[in-house]
């Protein structure tokens, strides 16, 4: 906790509102702390600091013999889903993920950061390079094709996130003039 102590005030909070995602605050505030090559479990004597609201509310009505057996990060993070997934959330969120193809009418920056977001929750076990894949599997195949020739040739058999997503947003720019990457082609 000392290594993030210091952050603090740049660790995202959670009040448990309709919009928030317990998910995605649990992934930021560990990408912080690993990126900070803090401790696994650096960040369990800053929960009650980075809880709001209702969700601080929440926390402080935990049965005293509850708190004292979350002892590490990962004892924190499964009480805290608990606590705050809606129902039937990890279902929902995995049929959200297989159904998301990229739609001719949204950017494929937009597609590739919106999937993205799901495989967060849906696949946090994932490699990478099952991540590339699964996020290629919602573009049709030409599309597919045009995308896979914008990564650098070196990097096409086993592009990372960022190359794929970089990818991505050139292939749009380059095709955008002569309009096939908003076709409404089902290939």
């Amino acid at each position: 906790a000392i290594a993030l102590f210091p952050f603090l005030a740049n660790l995202p909070r959670f009040s448990a509102l309709p919009d928030e995602d317990i998910d995605l605050w649990l992934t930021a505030v560990e990408a912080v702390a690993n990126h900070l090559g803090a401790a696994p479990d650096a960040p369990v004597p800053l929960i009650p600091l980075l809880l709001r609201g209702n969700a601080f509310k929440r926390f402080v009505k935990i049965h005293n013999n509850t708190r004292g057996r979350l002892i590490s990060w990962e004892d924190w993070k499964n009480h805290l889903r608990d606590e705050f997934r809606p129902p039937n959330y990890l279902v929902e969120r995995r049929e959200e993920l297989a159904g998301r193809v990229w739609r001719t009418t949204e950017t494929l920056g937009s597609y590739f950061d919106q999937r993205r977001t799901l495989q967060l929750v849906a696949l946090p076990d994932a490699t990478e390079e099952e991540l590339v894949d699964d996020l290629l599997s919602g573009v049709p195949s030409h599309h597919r094709r045009l995308i896979t020739e914008a990564i650098p040739h070196a990097q096409r058999a086993n592009p990372s996130l960022v190359i794929l997503r970089r990818a991505m947003v050139e292939c749009e720019v380059n095709q955008r003039g002569r309009n096939t990457l908003r076709s409404n082609r089902l290939d």
